[in-house]
């Protein structure tokens, strides 16, 4: 068997799944401190308006050092940047909960920002290294797909993780302290599982080809896909613009309908961009 066309490992598969499983630990780190946000004001004696600084100062450090980053995976890799970011805002996850004022908070949330910054440039990154080119579209959407979903029931799960059981609201009744350490430890595990992981064997990117047989018939197929994609991706946008932000201000909802509208996207990637297998010597 040729160099071009080895039988593949399942590498890939388990690149997939780290990735799969980094979505939904990120999203469900962001989401939860919506959650508590309610409790977290009582005890810190904070406004919403301090409150919001807090919500800011993670979305600041996020727009920050989202590419830089990025430049970090080209540098170093995405293996060594994704095992420090995750465990950094792993650790910040769990400060959250044991903030003391707001200050503290607003640190915790800046640092928070800084390491969930660098998670999906270096885990597409990765998926270069890993996939073929013409799998990646269908990677990048069972990703985005587990990270709409992890987004979506997070808030369902932090409000049963907090509720006391009043007012005929079952729950755990936990505080919300042992809520961001449950969750800061997930991505903490995540990281010492992934530490274990090492690439060994090549690029399936380098040692797959595409099947000599595609031709004219696969080229017309790309030319009907980039026309379609546009506007089929314009609206989306509108759907999620329309569902999320103007009709329901109801944070469950919204980030559940998001988790809808992504099975549309996934499903049109998926049929638009299909896998060819390779050819056997």
């Amino acid at each position: 068997m040729s160099a071009a066309h080895e039988a593949p490992t399942r590498a890939r598969s388990v690149v997939l799944f780290f990735a799969v499983s980094l979505a939904v630990i990120t999203y469900v780190d962001r989401v939860c401190i919506s959650q508590a946000a309610p409790q977290m004001q009582k005890d810190l004696g904070l406004t919403k308006e301090q409150m919001g600084w807090a919500f800011t100062a993670f979305s600041l450090a996020y727009a920050l050092f989202e590419i830089p980053g990025g430049w970090l995976g080209d540098k170093i890799g995405p293996r060594k940047v994704l095992m420090r970011v995750v465990a950094m805002w792993s650790v910040f996850t769990i400060a959250t909960g044991w903030a003391f004022n707001l200050a503290s908070l607003i640190v915790y949330r800046f640092l928070f920002g800084i390491g969930e910054a660098g998670c999906f440039p270096n885990v597409t990154k990765a998926f270069t290294l890993w996939f073929p080119a013409y799998e990646r579209v269908k990677a990048q959407g069972v990703m985005w797909l587990s990270a709409r979903w992890g987004g979506a029931f997070t808030p369902l799960l932090v409000g049963w993780m907090l509720a006391t059981g009043g007012e005929g609201k079952a729950g755990l009744g936990l505080h919300y302290k042992w809520v961001f350490l449950i969750f800061g430890l997930l991505g903490v595990v995540w990281a010492v599982f992934f530490a274990s992981f090492r690439n060994f064997t090549t690029s399936f990117a380098c040692s797959w080809v595409r099947p000599s047989w595609i031709g004219t018939s696969w080229r017309a197929l790309e030319r009907a896909a980039d026309s379609i994609l546009p506007g089929f991706m314009f609206l989306s946008g509108t759907l999620r613009f329309t569902i999320f932000d103007c009709s329901t201000s109801h944070t469950a909802a919204r980030r559940f309908s998001s988790g809808a509208v992504s099975v549309i996207d996934l499903a049109f990637m998926s049929s638009s961009m299909p896998t060819f297998k390779p050819l056997k010597s």
